[in-house]
């Protein structure tokens, strides 16, 4: 098997219970053939965490962001991402908490109880992206 050489940044807020949410977004990234980057494993740095978001986001082929209850941490990860046009699923429980600015956007709904579901919306949105040529 080849290296993963395209990778996914994962946006989430770092609250606890998002703990599942965030593993099973990393797990359908990998089943999607990429490799899943997460800040809490960037470890000691030199960099500020707004400094490491940059940079992570910057080196980062695709992003996939949880907006739900309107965390203001993701909101400005994925407006970042618009800002450097990165491919960006969007992902809620709740689409009352989408900030209006994104309401034309696709915005993947999916249940907390249902994360196998959640897998594999992500999953074929990758599969999607890869027909179309997607990537930097």
């Amino acid at each position: 098997m080849g290296a993963i050489s395209l990778k996914c940044y994962v946006s989430t807020p770092l609250l606890g219970q998002f703990r599942d949410v965030r593993t099973s977004i990393a797990t359908a990234i990998e089943e999607a053939g990429l490799l899943p980057v997460r800040i809490e494993e960037l470890g000691a740095t030199a960099l500020s965490v707004g400094e490491s978001v940059q940079r992570l986001l910057q080196d980062a082929d695709f992003v996939v962001a949880d907006l739900t209850g309107g965390n203001p941490n993701v909101v400005y990860e994925v407006g970042l991402c618009h800002g450097l046009r990165k491919p960006v699923l969007l992902l809620t429980q709740d689409v009352a908490s989408i900030p209006a600015a994104l309401h034309d956007q696709l915005i993947l709904r999916y249940d907390v109880n249902d994360l196998r579901s959640l897998r594999e919306k992500i999953v074929s949105w990758f599969a999607r992206m890869a027909s179309r040529g997607a990537s930097r």
